[in-house]
């Protein structure tokens, strides 16, 4: 009733990777009993996947130290999950409510709340016009991110797995905030 498309909770909880690990938990059972003869197979795909994860993780982690903290906006809700992970301070989103698109007074308060934490990074989908964002950075000297929301996300980019999505992103976040 108030514009949100979120109605329900945000959807995005895929962007965490220890929900990553719970989905791939949640798809081995529902698999598991819908097939018990492969019970083993989707066993064995679940443990490889947990293991290139908990790597990943570890490598993961000197980005995550220099994202930890760090004051960026958001274009949408959508990246709280990574947020969370990370440590990244979400300080505003562009959008007032998800799905609502900026009013020029919500911009001058985004522009004033960006100075006030020093917000320099500004992360969005590729599928939002970067015409708002563009505005924000030019009068704040922040740099627009384009993040992959999901594997295959980006046109032109190798992201062809869970661990690909979340590299290239944690990677493209610590190269830029600062």
């Amino acid at each position: 009733s108030m514009g949100d498309v979120h109605a329900l909770g945000n959807r995005h909880y895929w962007l965490d990777p220890d929900n990553g690990r719970k989905i791939a938990r949640f798809f081995e059972r529902k698999f598991s009993e819908l097939d018990p003869k492969n019970a083993s197979v989707y066993a064995a795909n679940r443990n490889g996947f947990e293991d290139r994860l908990n790597e990943a993780e570890k490598a993961w982690r000197p980005l995550v130290a220099r994202i930890k903290g760090k004051p960026v906006v958001a274009y949408h809700t959508s990246w709280k999950y990574l947020a969370e992970y990370t440590g990244m301070n979400i300080v505003g989103f562009m959008e007032p409510k998800p799905g609502v698109p900026p009013s020029p007074s919500h911009i001058a308060g985004l522009i004033l709340q960006m100075q006030r934490t020093g917000a320099k990074t500004i992360i969005m989908e590729p599928f939002y016009s970067r015409k708002d964002a563009d505005f924000v950075a030019s009068k704040t000297g922040a740099t627009v991110v384009i993040l992959s929301p999901s594997v295959g996300g980006l046109r032109g980019k190798k992201i062809d797995s869970y661990v690909d999505l979340l590299q290239f992103d944690i990677e493209l976040v610590a190269n830029a905030v600062k």
